[in-house]
């Protein structure tokens, strides 16, 4: 898989440096958007696909614990513990479960702009971490919080995935 790995150097500015450094040295980078308007907060991760062969991974509303709660992913594909997709996962947060769902392309350029420089291209998956409320719903259950549902956009091909019926 071509990465931006495999170019000197010398053609990258600072910021280009930086994330290539860091992957180099920790086998990933991690990007982190502010919240802005009604649009919530995400982190996103570039390397996992070169350091681990596992797809890159995006969440929302994961706030000031964003770059540990990634750490503990990477930390666990590198020790091999693979997460399901499309199942509760209860291997990433001690207290609640979290679910693993497939990235629609159609996001990535909205999303996952510094991925599709280093892929050069969209030639790369990516699966959305989403959280839980407190109860442990999703956002496509009934009950579920306000906050869980406006606070993580569907990044799915469509309705959590197929998880939510169309209204």
């Amino acid at each position: 898989m071509y990465s931006m790995l495999d170019e000197n150097a010398d053609t990258l500015d600072e910021q280009e440096k930086k994330v290539i450094e860091s992957i180099r040295k920790h086998g990933w980078f991690g990007h982190h958007v502010m919240a802005e308007d009604a649009l919530p907060g995400f982190s996103y991760t570039t390397g996992f696909s070169t350091s681990l062969g596992q797809p890159e991974v995006i969440g929302f509303s994961l706030g000031q614990h964003a770059h540990d709660i990634l750490w503990e992913i990477y930390n666990a594909m590198t020790a091999g513990k693979f997460f399901p997709i499309g199942e509760r996962c209860d291997k990433v947060l001690a207290s609640h479960d979290v679910m693993f769902l497939p990235v629609s392309s159609k996001y990535y350029r909205d999303h996952l702009g510094w991925n599709i420089w280093y892929y050069g291209g969209e030639n790369f998956d990516c699966f959305q971490l989403v959280l839980p409320d407190k109860e442990n719903r999703f956002p496509w259950e009934a009950g579920v919080e306000t906050w869980a549902v406006e606070g993580q956009p569907d990044l799915t091909a469509g309705n959590w995935a197929g998880r939510k019926a169309s209204h």
